[in-house]
């Protein structure tokens, strides 16, 4: 299939979706069979299916090897005065073109984002999820937070909602037991209403004052193989679906090739606001991917009240293994806060400008590693049985970069039959059979004294403040030792939830 007979495909779509067409030679004959890739973005990159690049392949006779054509793995970011001690960037997209070769086959129309307070209230009113898709959202992130945080020896961060909406618009195409543990691990009952709700879940996502912003964005990149001699023969009706409900961006590729892996990077660079620059270098992608999702997840706020840059201070952090390292801590007493104080973990959270900002540190005789599990998650989070207190907290300035396939997470999780080794159907895709074959997730996080800029996902959730106590319990929250934090929106939703086993990697 050319991308001039997809363009057929899709020629009762609005012209407005309908950019131009280009023909692309031919290669090399492959096998007729091929494997599906989704890649993801989270304000870092996801691969996969949702916030993640789920790559799509050639059937092989045995499992297959990913060998060196993977995306690049970030390098590990040492903590400095020039990466935290600086503004926050608020880089702009890059306005730099798309090689000729790239075709944009269908372009997404996302409402505006909201740029005023009244406009997100409105926008908050107008795309309410249902109760029963926040918790699913809810469930998702603790159980992967769960499943790809628990026994690593360093920093970690994932953006539960950049994958979810991979896994959204994967699902939108799946068939048979695919289709259930889809629906299954996205909490769905059915088709119709993921799409709905993951459309909502989108809109409601989104929000643009000056500094302040949370921004996602979807994108197909379909190969369509046609020197195989058979195509793909992709779906008219999913290919519409996805652009029109999932907002997502359309774009003819030629995996292997250069100018691909350049226009990938480029359109995950734009997305997140050149965040991620540094993880797509090494960005090469299999030539006998036919298919790729990606969702991005770009987050920028600042804290409700700064911390003063006059009284960090440099102090120890004890790792998990007891080494002590030296590193910036920030300091600042909340006078009308309030916390969950349990014999296992105290959780507290920050105001900001955009969403909050949680923590979590383990009591005594408790390490990190015994809270990363998904019913002790769901309870922390979940548990707001909170004390008016005087908060006083030392923070260590950090940033994380990681780069990390969830493909095992997700078996992990339930969804074994979309995988080369289950029994793959996502007929409603495609006529080629096809199977997912990596679920790559890139995510960067870094915080200081102004606030917080991120790749990913995160939601965070602002409470109305307590009235002042006379005389108010007086908890610390210094945070010298292994930590949890957890990132959502305004609307609640989870963008991202991370591990500091060091500040210093």
């Amino acid at each position: 299939m050319t991308s001039f007979e997809l363009l057929k495909l899709l020629g009762n779509a609005q012209d407005s979706y309908i950019m131009d067409s280009r023909k692309r030679p031919r290669k090399a004959a492959k096998p007729p069979v091929l494997r599906i890739a989704a890649l993801a973005a989270c304000a870092a990159l996801v691969i996969a299916a949702g916030g993640t690049v789920l790559y799509l392949k050639p059937w092989a006779s045995s499992a297959p090897t990913h060998g060196s054509e993977t995306l690049g793995t970030a390098p590990s970011a040492a903590i400095s005065e020039d990466s935290t001690g600086e503004d926050l960037p608020t880089a702009a997209p890059s306005s730099a073109a798309m090689p000729e070769s790239i075709t944009l086959l269908a372009a997404a129309e996302p409402p505006a984002p909201p740029q005023t307070d009244e406009e997100t209230s409105q926008n908050w009113s107008a795309n309410a999820i249902s109760d029963d898709t926040r918790y699913a959202v809810n469930a998702f992130s603790y159980r992967l937070a769960a499943k790809a945080l628990s026994g690593q020896e360093t920093s970690q961060c994932i953006s539960p909602l950049s994958l979810y909406e991979a896994l959204s618009v994967l699902a939108s195409g799946a068939e048979g037991s695919t289709k259930d543990q889809l629906l299954s691990l996205l909490g769905q009952s059915d088709t119709d209403t993921l799409v709905e709700e993951s459309g909502k879940l989108y809109r409601v996502n989104q929000k643009d004052l000056g500094p302040d912003l949370l921004k996602t964005a979807n994108s197909l990149w379909l190969d369509e193989k046609q020197d195989t001699g058979t195509s793909v023969g992709y779906h008219q009706d999913w290919v519409m679906s996805a652009a029109a409900n999932l907002y997502c961006d359309v774009y003819a590729a030629d995996f292997g090739t250069e100018d691909t892996a350049q226009a990938l990077g480029l359109w995950i660079s734009q997305h997140t606001g050149g965040i991620m620059d540094s993880a797509l270098q090494n960005l090469s992608l299999p030539a006998d991917t036919a298919m790729a999702i990606v969702n991005t997840v770009w987050y920028q706020a600042q804290w409700h009240d700064e911390f003063d840059a006059g009284k960090t201070t440099s102090d120890s952090f004890t790792t998990a293994s007891g080494e002590a390292v030296t590193c910036d801590y920030m300091h600042m007493t909340q006078s009308s806060g309030s916390a969950v104080v349990t014999d296992s973990y105290i959780k507290s959270s920050i105001h900001l400008s955009t969403g909050s900002m949680y923590f979590v540190l383990s009591g005594d005789g408790v390490s990190v590693e015994d809270l990363l599990q998904e019913d002790t998650l769901w309870e922390i989070f979940e548990n707001n049985d909170y004390t008016d207190a005087q908060i006083q907290w030392s923070i260590p300035k950090f940033e994380t970069d990681t780069m990390a396939d969830y493909a095992d997470t997700l078996k992990a999780m339930g969804l074994t039959d979309a995988f080369f080794d289950g029994s793959p159907d996502f007929s409603g895709i495609a006529d080629s059979a096809l199977y997912l074959s990596q679920a790559l997730q890139g995510t960067h996080i870094s915080i200081n004294e102004q606030g917080i800029e991120a790749s990913g996902f995160t939601a965070l959730e602002g409470e109305a403040a307590s009235a002042p106590n006379d005389d108010p319990e007086i908890i610390e929250m210094n945070l010298n030792r292994p930590f949890l934090y957890l990132i959502t929106s305004d609307s609640g939703t989870p963008l991202f939830i991370g591990v500091v086993r060091t500040p210093v990697e």
